[in-house]
C-alpha cells in the first residue's frame, strides 16, 4: 500500500508543476491545507474519496485510454509500477506518465510491455486486449496468488487460513471469481495480513459496474455463507458458466433456499452465481425480465421450473429415459464420475460411446442437467 501511495504523491508533484501550480495554490483548489499537499506529494498520507476525485479534476490525473490499458493490464499481473518497470528496463516515473496519459510509449517499449503484459494494442480482426480477455486472471485473483505464493502456501492452507473452501480460492485466483464479495475478500485479506492495492480495487469496480444499475458481484450459489442478504437480480450458471437460471428477490438468500429443494440445484448444474444489488423492486423487475428474454435459449433450468418445457434441452434429456436402464445407468456414471464433472470434453470420450443418444446429448452440452432430468 505504500508504494501505491508514495506512486500517486509523485503523480501529484509532476502535474502540480506540468500545470505550474504552488501548494498552497493546489490547496485552496481542492479546499485543503497546504501541509496536506505537501503530505500527499511526500507520501505520508494518500487523498481519498472526494478528496481524491477533487485532486485528479484539478491536476487532470484523467489518463489515457491506452494508459488506462497499461494500468489496468498491469494491475492484474499483481505488479506495481516500480516491478513492471524493472522488468521492462524502464524508470516507474515514466511508467506512471504512460498510464496517466503525459506522455505515449513507443513501439519499442510497447513490445517490452507486451511481453511482461500480454497484447495491449487492437488485434487483427477487432479483437481487443489480451490482458482483459474473457478467462484470464483477474486483478484480485493475480494480486492473491501472488502474496500466498509469496508466503510459500498452498492452495488448501489459504482456505483453512481464510475459512473459505479450497474451490472459493481456486475459483479466485483462476479468475473464474472474479469480483467476490466483499465478506469473502475481507477473510482473504485477514489471512494473508495485507490489504488489495487500492488501484486494484479500483479496477475490479469498475470491470464489475453497470452503469446506472451498480456492481456485479459473484457468489457460490453452493455456500450458505457466501449467498447474498441483499434484494436484487441474480444469474446461476453450470460449471461450464452458461447461464441456467434468471431470478429476482427482496432477499436472495432466502430465494437460493427455496431453490436448494428444487432437483436441479446442484453441482455441476448450478456451480457459480453473480448479483446485483437493487432495492427498487420495479427496477429488479424489468431487470430481470431483460435477461430472461435475453438468455431464454440458455436458462434453461428457469424454463423448466416455471413449466415451459417445449423443444430444446429439457425434452431431449427427458427423452433418455425413453430407452430404459441402460441410459439411467450411464447418467448415473456421469453424476458419480469426477472426468464429467470437470471436464465434459473427456466425459464425452470416456462414455459417449455407451449410447448414440447420449453422445448426441453431450455434443450439445447438456451432459450436466440430463445428469438430474431423468
Amino acid at each position: 500500500m505504500a508504494e501505491e501511495t508514495t506512486d500517486f504523491g509523485t503523480m501529484m508533484r509532476q502535474a502540480r508543476d506540468r500545470l505550474g501550480l504552488t501548494q498552497a495554490e493546489l490547496a485552496e483548489k481542492v479546499g485543503v491545507t497546504q501541509v496536506t499537499i505537501s503530505n500527499w506529494e511526500k507520501g505520508k498520507s494518500t487523498p481519498e474519496g472526494e478528496q481524491r476525485a477533487r485532486v485528479e479534476e484539478v491536476l487532470q490525473l484523467g489518463g489515457s485510454a491506452f494508459g488506462k490499458k497499461i494500468q489496468s493490464a498491469r494491475v492484474r499481473a499483481a505488479l506495481t509500477q516500480r516491478e513492471l518497470a524493472k522488468r521492462t528496463g524502464f524508470a516507474q516515473p515514466t511508467v506512471s506518465q504512460w498510464e496517466t496519459g503525459w506522455s505515449q510509449p513507443s513501439d519499442d517499449a510497447i513490445a517490452k510491455l507486451e511481453k511482461v503484459l500480454g497484447p495491449l494494442r487492437d488485434q487483427p480482426g477487432g479483437e481487443d486486449d489480451g490482458a482483459e480477455a474473457e478467462g484470464g486472471q483477474s486483478a484480485i485473483g493475480a494480486w492473491v496468488n501472488k502474496l500466498r505464493q509469496e508466503k510459500g502456501w498452498s492452495v488448501a492452507e489459504l482456505a483453512a487460513k481464510a475459512g473459505l473452501s479450497l474451490l472459493a480460492i481456486y475459483r479466485i485466483e483462476s479468475g473464474q471469481t472474479e469480483n467476490p464479495r466483499k465478506e469473502t475478500l475481507a477473510k482473504i485479506q485477514k489471512a494473508l495480513g495485507a490489504t488489495l492495492e487500492r488501484e486494484a480495487q479500483e479496477v475490479v469496480r469498475e470491470d464489475a459496474t453497470i452503469e446506472g444499475l451498480g456492481e456485479l458481484v459473484d457468489f457460490d450459489p453452493n455456500d450458505l455463507d457466501d449467498r447474498p442478504d441483499v434484494p436484487g437480480v441474480y444469474v446461476l450458471y453450470d460449471i461450464s458458466k452458461r447461464p441456467i437460471y434468471v431470478g429476482m428477490s427482496d432477499s436472495i438468500r432466502n430465494r437460493l433456499r427455496d431453490h436448494s429443494e428444487k432437483f436441479w440445484f446442484k453441482r455441476p448444474i448450478v456451480e457459480t452465481g453473480s448479483y446485483i444489488e437493487i432495492r427498487d423492486a420495479k427496477l429488479r423487475r424489468q431487470l430481470e425480465t431483460l435477461l430472461i428474454k435475453f438468455l431464454k435459449s440458455s436458462a434453461v433450468s428457469q424454463q423448466t421450473e416455471r413449466g415451459a418445457v417445449g423443444r430444446g434441452a429439457d425434452v431431449r434429456a427427458l427423452d433418455l429415459t425413453r430407452h430404459g436402464q441402460r441410459h439411467r445407468d450411464v447418467l448415473r456414471v456421469l453424476q458419480e464420475e469426477g472426468p464429467a464433472r470437470q471436464d465434459p470434453v473427456r466425459a464425452r470420450k470416456a462414455y459417449a460411446p455407451m449410447e448414440p443418444d447420449l453422445h448426441v446429448l453431450i455434443s450439445a452440452g447438456l451432459d450436466s442437467l440430463a445428469v438430474y432430468w431423468v
